[in-house]
């Protein structure tokens, strides 16, 4: 997860057959979501 478009469509995602798991780049989805670094952003 890496960025707002996968956020949005998580549902979709995790619907898929053989996924087990879900793996949350922080960094990533904060510069995503303009708050580049920013981990502990409650928007996070």
């Amino acid at each position: 997860m890496e960025s707002l478009e996968s956020l949005s469509n998580i549902d979709e995602i995790l619907s898929v057959d053989g996924y087990d798991i879900l793996i949350v780049g922080p960094t990533d989805l904060s510069a995503s979501m303009g708050i580049h670094g920013d981990i502990h952003n409650e928007k996070l």
